[in-house]
């Protein structure tokens, strides 16, 4: 698993040294915080991309029509 140059062995390091220096339940609550931020960033990401396409297309469409005309 790769997530952000983070390898596996990492990752299970960095999740004990939280476990150790919060407790469990505040570990959980920030996974989950972190994980909705996650989603929203992925979502937005996703949105603009598609934003993107479709002013492609429309950009497309214009430049098709003022040469017919």
């Amino acid at each position: 698993m790769v997530l952000l140059f983070i390898g596996t062995g990492e990752l299970i390091l960095i999740i004990a040294v939280a476990v150790l220096i919060l407790s469990p339940e505040k570990v959980l609550v920030y996974a989950r915080q972190l994980g909705r931020f996650y989603h929203k960033v992925v979502k937005l990401i996703a949105d603009i991309r598609s934003e993107i396409s479709l002013t492609d297309i429309d950009d497309k469409d214009n430049d098709g029509s003022s040469r017919a005309g």
